[in-house]
């Protein structure tokens, strides 16, 4: 969820709107100001998903970002994927390893106060952002009536990859296929 309603960039009744807030964005993009995104991503005990979460997180198109991962005191294998994500990848990730676990919300709150972005994303440490997240969100905030939230369409895959519930023909999407 990013920081309400969201126009969806595939959705009839935004094709209106999109062109000027699309036109908007790419003119802060091209002049260097566009906004900077602070997602915040909270874990515990999420190992068996946290590396495609944040694989997902770095290989948006809008590359104006930082991550900062908030370990809540996991005790399966999760700081170890986290140090080794982050020794391959650029310094747009941080992480803050807590002592124990102060529960999502709490996790959310250190993660916030950390934060200096104009926009703050909240991402599960189970979830994998489509390529356009990011720029989509942005889009909505740019629109001609702006929105303060927005929020997106969820596609449910399980342990094995397959969709279990959600739309598989969303454009960008990441290649599983529905049962």
């Amino acid at each position: 969820m990013m920081f309400g309603r969201t126009p969806d960039f595939y959705d009839s009744r935004f094709n209106a709107q999109k062109s000027k807030a699309v036109q908007k964005l790419e003119s802060l993009l091209e002049s260097g100001r566009g906004p900077l995104v602070d997602m915040i991503v909270v874990n515990y005990n999420y190992g068996a998903f946290l590396r495609d979460c944040l694989e997902s997180i770095s290989n948006q198109t809008y590359k104006n970002w930082r991550c900062t991962i908030i370990d809540n005191g996991s005790t399966d294998d999760s700081r170890q994927i986290v140090d080794s994500f982050i020794s391959d990848k650029s310094p747009q990730f941080q992480v803050n390893n807590l002592g124990e676990n102060v529960g999502q919300m709490g996790g959310f709150k250190i993660g916030l106060s950390e934060t200096s972005g104009e926009f703050v994303c909240f991402v599960d440490s189970d979830d994998m952002l489509l390529p356009h997240s990011i720029y989509t969100h942005l889009a909505g905030h740019f629109a001609e009536r702006p929105v303060a939230v927005t929020s997106a369409r969820v596609i449910v895959i399980n342990e094995q990859g397959r969709i279990i519930a959600g739309d598989s023909d969303h454009p960008g999407f990441l290649g599983h296929k529905k049962e």
